[in-house]
């Protein structure tokens, strides 16, 4: 079980980025400089180009963030399902300076995709991805400030606080084809985790407003889960949750 939890919590791929695109200006508001535009062709392989324009602060271009991109045409038991997840986006390797607000470049495979993107205090969610063979897309995603979830897990026998419990929010799978069949306790990725602490605290920060769903696991107690309705800015307190073991 634990090997399973390890995957939801770290297994990702990650995406081979380029920087740039075509006619947008960096966060400072000047244009970005020619060379970290991208002019790539089309590379083969039945491909589409997907260029993220996520943007934040008054529609400043945003950097610095993560983000975790699924098909929703698919599920996990299909071959061709590959969660793409990047959380530092903001790392540079180049050895000048990094230019601010340069929209991601991603190559995908056709079809529908959903896209969690996060940051300090602003996060998306989008379910409306479509990548089309051959064919570029432009991605506008607006970041919100979002809203989160804290609260206390208690044990079942004695209702002290339960430490070392994993929390997370998987990725929901209302959409696509298996939306009829999808089980978050079986859902092996997550775009937000986290660990109680000695007091059993959890918090859960940047979600999207509207519902959740938090799967909560014990070790030797297995585990639960939770509907909670997120609010644009708002800090969702649960009342203590004790833990049912089953």
């Amino acid at each position: 079980m634990s090997d399973m939890i390890r995957t939801c919590v770290v297994a990702a791929v990650v995406v081979a980025i380029a920087f740039g695109a075509a006619g947008c200006t960096s966060s400072r508001g000047g244009p970005i400089d020619p060379k970290w535009i991208c002019q790539e062709p089309m590379p083969p392989g039945g491909v589409g180009r997907l260029i993220l324009d996520a943007r934040r602060d008054g529609d400043r271009l945003a950097f610095g963030f993560g983000y975790v991109l699924f098909p929703i045409d698919c599920g996990p038991t299909d071959p061709e399902y590959r969660v793409h997840m990047e959380p530092h986006v903001g790392t540079w390797y180049h050895p000048e300076p990094r230019p601010q607000g340069i929209p991601l470049v991603l190559y995908l495979k056709p079809g529908r995709y959903g896209i969690d993107i996060y940051g300090t205090g602003a996060c998306f969610r989008g379910r409306d991805l479509v990548v089309k063979e051959g064919e570029e897309v432009v991605y506008r995603a607006r970041m919100d400030p979002g809203g989160s979830i804290e609260g206390v897990v208690l044990g079942p026998a004695t209702g002290e606080p339960l430490p070392g419990v994993i929390v997370w929010r998987p990725l929901d799978r209302g959409y696509g084809a298996d939306s009829k069949e999808w089980d978050p306790k079986n859902s092996y990725e997550a775009s937000r985790v986290c660990k109680t602490t000695g007091e059993g605290y959890f918090f859960i920060p940047d979600l999207p407003p509207g519902e959740h769903v938090i799967v909560i696991y014990a070790p030797e107690l297995g585990w639960m889960e939770r509907k909670v309705t997120v609010v644009d800015g708002k800090k969702v307190q649960l009342n203590p949750i004790r833990f049912v073991k089953n």
